[in-house]
């Protein structure tokens, strides 16, 4: 049934990506990695989570390769911080890709945040030449993709 709807009807359990050792792997930070939004869901629901939970789930999402906004807005809408810190003081918005900048921006992420090395996220893309997240944390309304 490849392209049928019902595929994205229900959760993909035998995905690579939430398999590890014949063990489906279901917590909220492989979720939000993964954009599994229907397992983000149920997870959500089951239990509350701590604040610290929330954070790392949002910066698994945050850090994903792809466009995974929605379990990113889930995760905001829970309760996670934007403004939240990990390691070497690095905010959620020096490690976004380009297109989860502007849903952190959106719920208040702070531009001008600096890691242990003085760095904001606007000097973090400018090292990556990643000129797209440049005019978004610039927040320049004329962007072209």
């Amino acid at each position: 049934m490849y392209g049928s709807i019902d595929l994205f009807a229900s959760r993909w359990p035998l995905s690579p990506d939430l398999v590890s050792h014949g063990q489906v792997r279901e917590d909220i930070e492989h979720a939000a990695l993964v954009g599994e939004v229907i397992a983000l869901s149920e997870l959500l629901n089951e239990r509350r989570y701590s604040q610290t939970e929330l954070n790392g789930a949002l910066n698994a999402g945050v850090m994903s390769f792809w466009d995974n906004t929605t379990a990113v807005e889930m995760l905001i809408k829970a309760g996670a911080d934007v403004n939240a810190k990990f390691g070497d003081d690095t905010s959620l918005l020096m490690i976004a890709g380009y297109c989860h900048i502007p849903v952190l921006l959106a719920h208040g992420a702070r531009v001008e945040d600096r890691d242990k090395w003085g760095h904001t996220a606007s000097d973090l893309a400018r090292q990556r030449h990643d000129e797209l997240a440049i005019r978004l944390l610039q927040n320049q309304p004329d962007l072209k993709h």
